[in-house]
């Protein structure tokens, strides 16, 4: 048995998180909104694997969409990435941990994490305690072992699991049964078994193990993932597939491809004070609570009101008279349900996704590694929004065919670049863009710069004016050339 342990953490950062919309949106999913904590789940997932001496550099698998956001997520925290495999869509967690796995030249000794990045824990002390469990079980390359966590309630949001014998004098058992997420009804029955477990999805074994546990039970997805590597591309630490080929992948969950049918499964028990996230109910109980169990963001007012969760980015929001409610606003929609209902979110978001795609893609609010972008306006034709953007950064961006920009500098001075013009903006200056022109913004000073920006389309359609976010980071040079 090894004295050491060195484990490569998995961490998958795809996912869209629907249940905390508005929030939670396509351009900014719920593992990188920092909503009451200073650091985003992302961000506080990296940090949980942040011991040198248990944990080698993590690969990250995530939407290619949000490669800018995890790079600088990353870095504010102060943790480099191994690899960052960057995926054109998703295509379920099967794929994302096939891509991982096959990416990962792991030495023999070293075994693989699998952990979503939208989980919330607060015992990091028991959490490395049950890796190094989890670590004797896995190392010997015939065991995939998953963390069942204890239930506190009869939750119809999550997948249950049930544990068989016990193996030797280590905390590890059989896995005996995956469970379907249950009603209300079951969920009660369930907890009162003391070998039931909430499904946590996070997996420890070795790599070429679970290799080959996808080529077995799953063949088609097998090579279709080797098909998406050999045909994609490194660039320096970012691998990026084949996009047409893993578009090709049919989705399905590791649970379902593998974990349901493999021989190897064990679980260890985890007391890890433990939330996926997965709900604004959940998102109350995590929060600091006042004498009326209620939870309040930014500028909100409660009056003979109990056990709410309010949360405002935008207008202030007053609640009076009610109990258990959730009221969450955003400058451009506001979302109120009962408490004790949140799951039922994701079917909002399905209905806005055929009538105003637009509120479930995009955030009012986006921030980068240039600054920030908040819309405050958006109707038909036109959209009016503010940029900040901070001081020595640089904001690049391809106009879109259709489009037209006028930008007004509010504060600061920006330095406006594109292929025939190099010229400096003051503030009350204004930038006429048109259709099609590619330029950068750059902002040479010490000092964060406000642009309001208005932005034309002569396309409108049912859903209204359509906003695809064109900006990606560039880094700052102090040539001040057109890098666009």
């Amino acid at each position: 048995m090894r004295n050491t342990f060195k484990v490569t953490p998995i961490i998958l950062a795809g996912g869209s998180g629907t249940r905390l919309w508005p929030v939670s949106r396509g351009t900014m999913p719920k593992q990188f909104c920092k909503i009451s904590n200073a650091d985003s789940l992302f961000q506080q997932t990296v940090k949980r694997i942040s011991n040198a001496d248990l944990f080698n550099a993590p690969v990250v698998v995530l939407n290619e969409e949000h490669k800018d956001i995890v790079d600088e997520q990353m870095k504010e925290v102060g943790i480099a990435p191994r690899l960052l495999v960057c995926e054109p869509m998703g295509r379920d967690t099967a794929a994302a941990i096939g891509l991982a796995v096959s990416l990962l030249d792991a030495p023999e000794e070293d075994v693989a994490l699998v952990l979503p990045s939208d989980h919330h824990i607060d015992n990091q002390g028991e959490f490395e305690d049950v890796v190094r469990q989890a670590n004797y079980a896995a190392i010997d390359g015939k065991t995939i072992v998953t963390f069942g966590i204890k239930p506190t309630r009869p939750e119809t949001g999550y997948g249950y699991i049930r544990a068989g014998e016990q193996r030797g004098s280590l905390n590890i058992h059989d896995l005996d049964i995956f469970l379907e997420k249950p009603d209300k009804d079951l969920a009660e029955e369930l907890i009162k078994d003391e070998r039931i477990f909430w499904n946590a999805g996070i997996f420890m074994f070795h790599p070429r193990l679970v290799e080959e546990e996808i080529k077995i039970n799953v063949p088609p997805l097998y090579l279709q993932v080797k098909k998406a590597i050999s045909h994609g591309k490194h660039e320096g630490h970012v691998f990026y597939p084949d996009s047409w080929l893993f578009e090709g992948i049919v989705p399905i969950s590791f649970d379902y491809a593998v974990m349901e049918k493999t021989s190897h499964a064990a679980v260890v028990p985890a007391d890890l004070l433990w939330s996926d996230m997965g709900s604004w109910e959940a998102v109350w109980e995590r929060n600091e609570k006042d004498q009326d169990e209620n939870s309040t963001i930014g500028e909100t007012y409660c009056e003979n009101t109990s056990g709410s969760l309010v949360i405002s980015d935008g207008p202030a929001v007053a609640v009076s008279g009610l109990t258990d409610v959730v009221v969450v606003a955003q400058n451009d929609a506001i979302l109120v349900t009962s408490k004790n209902d949140t799951q039922l979110v994701k079917n909002l978001v399905g209905q806005m996704k055929v009538k105003n795609i637009n509120l479930v893609e995009n955030n009012a609010k986006l921030s980068s590694h240039w600054g920030q972008r908040t819309v405050l306006h958006n109707a038909g034709s036109h959209q009016v929004a503010t940029l900040t953007i901070l001081p020595n950064r640089e904001l690049s961006d391809q106009n879109h065919s259709l489009d037209q920009k006028s930008l007004f500098v509010k504060s600061g001075c920006v330095f406006f670049a594109s292929d025939n013009k190099f010229e400096k903006i003051s503030a009350n200056q204004r930038i006429e863009i048109d259709a099609n022109m590619r330029f950068s913004l750059q902002n040479h000073s010490d000092e964060p710069v406000e642009i309001i920006e208005v932005q034309q389309s002569e396309v409108t359609d049912r859903t209204g004016f359509q906003y695809h976010p064109s900006y990606c980071p560039a880094q700052y040079s102090s040539n001040a050339t057109n890098s666009a």
